[in-house]
């Protein structure tokens, strides 16, 4: 019998995707929209985890203070674009190019009134929290599917179209700075904040109380299991969300070894850690000395019962500094095939060493589905972590229907311009409006044996059993 998961968790929240989370219900009873994290975490004082950060790029960012309200555009090209020396001395005395910024905080920052994104959902939900409107161009994975949602479900987008010119990019910049379509875009951005975003995050709203219940279940199976360790959970209600009375639960959390993964899974063990988990955050070696290089070599010492460990990756080190992304379908194979060991020998050391409480549940990465397996092997609980929206894991439950229906994997490469991928995908209740350009973006290789579509397919295999998902999301969108 699989192991199944005890909770699968998405940085969504219920407000914001209300009809793709009912349609996943279905499947799977037990999943948990609580995002937006960022939101949880804005309204928690957490002084003593603030030097604690998460990014693998040094930051970077002029002072805005000199620019008006709302007229700077925010523009996310991506770590892999080479910029021209004739743009960058065109745009030196009106913008600034930085490697790495703390984007949450420009999002907020009363000068910046739009942005050009990519559609990740990290970046979708800091625009929504900050109320900020997208002009979105979408390049691979799971991109497509967040900006058709972002320009026909919540209507805060407008999307590029895929043959770039620099005439129509200003047609439609214009049209979200002064035009009529972008002040809706506006309000809506501003209603989708207020009313929603900061509202279910709020004590007795659903992010909130999905949050309360996953605890609340883990720590049922942990008392039921090790009832000598008298936990008590009175945090739970309201008025009493403090420490534990004996000895802290302790959770290890594993993102997969991708930025845009790493950041909510440490804003999920930050909260944790708020309501009295002792936690462990496993980062890949690699990504590791990453943090070290970006953050200062003491950035990582942690606070009192947060505290950070590593495994390799398998990997073959990269020449130079190692500042650089790894190539993902590797990381794919790896994951795969090199991390269950490595990943179990810490969970051994962890319960041997004295200085830290027994591990008591595991925090997964849905993408980490070796996890599963090792939770079995420690007789442990463990939460699946879905670090993207409703809309993309109920995508990627039907990936498989895709390829036993003939759309993918492609007959050539011609299908990728003759207008097949325009064809819609209406047999997937939640999904209104989506077309196979929409979907994501593993559906358009050739290959019968491609490396990503093969790990997705096979990490919801072992993932949507029976198991209970927690989303980074929230109802309404």
């Amino acid at each position: 019998m699989v192991h199944e998961a005890n909770a699968i968790v998405f940085n969504t929240y219920n407000e914001l995707e209300s009809d793709v989370v009912k349609a996943l219900s279905i499947k799977i009873p037990s999943i948990y929209a609580i995002g937006p994290l960022s939101s949880f975490l804005n309204q928690n004082p957490q002084k003593h985890l603030a030097s604690l950060g998460s990014n693998l790029w040094k930051e970077d960012m002029k002072c805005l203070e000199s620019k008006e309200q709302g007229s700077v555009v925010y523009l996310v090209i991506g770590g892999s674009v080479i910029l021209s020396s004739e743009f960058v001395n065109g745009t030196s005395d009106r913008g600034q190019i930085a490697s790495w910024c703390p984007q949450e905080q420009v999002l907020n920052h009363p000068s910046v009134g739009r942005f050009l994104t990519h559609c990740g959902w990290n970046s979708t939900l800091e625009s929504i929290c900050a109320r900020v409107p997208m002009l979105c161009w979408p390049f691979f994975s799971e991109q497509p599917t967040y900006c058709r949602y972002i320009c026909n479900k919540l209507e805060i987008g407008i999307e590029i179209d895929t043959n770039v010119k620099r005439e129509e990019v200003e047609k439609l910049m214009n049209e979200l700075m002064v035009g009529q379509k972008g002040k809706k875009m506006r309000q809506k951005a501003v209603e989708l904040k207020k009313k929603k975003a900061e509202k279910d995050t709020r004590p007795g709203d659903s992010s909130y109380m999905n949050l309360d219940k996953v605890i609340k279940d883990v720590l049922e199976i942990i008392l039921q299991k090790h009832t000598s360790l008298h936990y008590t959970i009175s945090f739970l209600k309201i008025s009493k969300m403090g420490s534990f009375a004996n000895r802290k639960p302790h959770a290890v959390l594993i993102p997969a070894p991708f930025q845009g993964h790493i950041n909510p899974l440490f804003k999920l063990a930050k909260l944790l850690h708020l309501r009295g988990f002792h936690i462990t955050f496993v980062n890949t070696e690699y990504n590791h000395k990453r943090l070290l290089k970006s953050r200062g070599p003491n950035a990582l010492d942690g606070s009192r019962g947060f505290c950070f460990e590593t495994i390799p990756d398998g990997l073959t080190p990269i020449e130079g500094d190692g500042d650089v992304s790894q190539d993902v379908p590797s990381l794919a194979q790896s994951i795969r095939k090199n991390f269950l060991k490595p990943f179990c020998e810490l969970l051994t050391r962890l319960n041997d060493s004295a200085n830290v409480p027994p591990v008591t549940c595991l925090v997964s990465d849905y993408f980490m589905s070796f996890t599963i397996q090792a939770a079995e092997e420690f007789a442990l609980p463990i939460v699946i972590f879905f670090p993207s929206s409703a809309s993309l894991l109920l995508s990627i439950h039907h990936l498989r229907s895709f390829v036993e229906k003939g759309l993918t994997p492609l007959k050539d490469q011609s299908y990728l311009t003759n207008g097949y991928l325009e064809t819609n995908v209406d047999w997937i209740p939640g999904l209104k409006n989506f077309r196979l350009k929409d979907i994501f973006d593993s559906i358009r290789t050739t290959d019968p044996n491609d490396i990503m579509l093969d790990f997705v397919i096979d990490a919801a295999d072992k993932v949507l059993g029976d198991s209970t998902i927690v989303l980074n999301t929230f109802h309404e969108l």
